[in-house]
């Protein structure tokens, strides 16, 4: 099955056009299936009705050093790959984002920690003679409108509104922070003062759905004056990153000997029937198990899985299933018509079901209201 995947994703990377994987629009392709599909931002109510969440921005004025929250796009999710939200990776890794679910990224500036000279000689940069640029315009960014703390930087209080001023939090003159003996404590501390402020102060902004997004001038980091060098950074951090120490091997999947990656990112787990095999931890102490593949089909990979969960799943019997076309024998890849042909009995599927589910509400409120209406239909 996951042949199929890597099919998949290399179909849908041929169907773009894009065979220049140096290039910035295969890196955005590729990012974009990291992000966020967004259809976890939508609610749907007793009634069957459904709303879709929003961005919570932070606005950084550079004219006038002002800092300001504000609800911004809706998170459609048919405009996933521009807004481009990102997970953060795991509750202790650090959040890099700059569009992502998580407020503390934004409000601690949590990008500039990685912004380090040795990583930026890593990065395989689309324009070299803008990186020092990028990272000269992200230090005036952080000089001017973040405070250094005890564990690392955080928005200014007194460059916000100052109607939004009220509850955020200042541990430099706050006596609880003193007191925490360990840097984990300190940021606990952080994060629960941060939620606090962001569903007390921003009640008239705050949602449970809601991603956040910080912004310089109005433009988040991807769309503004640096976005080429903002979506390198963040293929390096997220993809290439992982290839660093260039593990020799040969790929499980392509056969082709090379660099192998020492984690490899799987959106679904997979498990051997007898014994477990390590998909997404490479190791020579596992030789017999461990699962290694190269950058490119590890890329394949991704696409392939994204793109058959947002459009190629649905439940039967409330399990959650994916219908993935057997690869042809003589082309070794899925055939694309009938790759094409799943997606749209799904999407007719999907509709028919959101009909009838919406005339099953109907008669329900009806029947609420109606005492007549039971006698009527028989």
């Amino acid at each position: 099955m996951i042949l199929n995947y890597r099919s998949i994703g290399e179909l849908l990377i041929e169907t773009e056009g894009i065979s220049d994987k140096s290039s910035l629009e295969y890196k955005r392709f590729i990012l974009g299936c990291f992000c966020s599909e967004l259809v976890e931002y939508q609610k749907t109510d007793k009634d069957g009705g459904v709303s879709i969440g929003n961005i919570l921005q932070l606005n950084l004025d550079t004219a006038c050093s002002t800092a300001e929250f504000s609800l911004a796009e809706q998170l459609d999710p048919y405009r996933a790959s521009e807004i481009m939200l990102f997970k953060k990776p795991a509750p202790n890794d650090p959040n890099i984002f700059g569009t992502t679910n998580a407020l503390i990224s934004i409000v601690a500036f949590q990008l500039w920690h990685s912004l380090d000279d040795a990583t930026m000689k890593q990065v395989k940069w689309t324009r070299p003679g803008k990186a020092a640029e990028f990272k000269m315009f992200m230090e005036q960014i952080r000089d001017c409108f973040f405070v250094k703390t005890r564990t690392g930087w955080l928005l200014n209080k007194d460059l916000l509104v100052e109607r939004q001023r009220e509850q955020f939090p200042t541990p430099e003159e706050d006596e609880r922070y003193q007191t925490q003996g360990t840097n984990a404590k300190y940021n606990d501390l952080l994060k629960s003062d941060i939620g606090n402020y962001h569903k007390q102060t921003l009640k008239e902004l705050y949602d449970q759905n809601q991603g956040f997004a910080l912004a310089i001038d109005g433009k988040y980091l991807h769309q503004g004056e640096y976005a080429r060098e903002y979506l390198d950074f963040m293929y390096h951090k997220t993809v290439e990153g992982r290839y660093a120490k260039k593990i020799g091997g040969v790929c499980h999947l392509c056969h082709s000997e090379g660099g192998l990656g020492e984690e490899v990112f799987l959106k679904q787990k997979f498990f051997g029937t007898t014994n477990p095999y390590y998909f997404d931890n490479f190791s020579k102490t596992k030789t017999y198990t461990s699962f290694g593949i190269c950058q490119d089909c590890d890329n394949k990979l991704v696409v392939g899985m994204t793109h058959a969960m947002n459009n190629m799943r649905f439940k039967v019997l409330d399990l959650s299933c994916i219908i993935i076309p057997e690869i042809d024998h003589v082309s070794g890849m899925v055939n694309q018509a009938e790759l094409r042909a799943v997606e749209r009995v799904l999407d007719q599927r999907a509709g028919r079901k959101d009909m009838i589910d919406r005339e099953i509400n109907t008669l329900l409120n009806l029947e609420k209201r109606c005492r007549g209406l039971q006698h009527a239909l028989l």
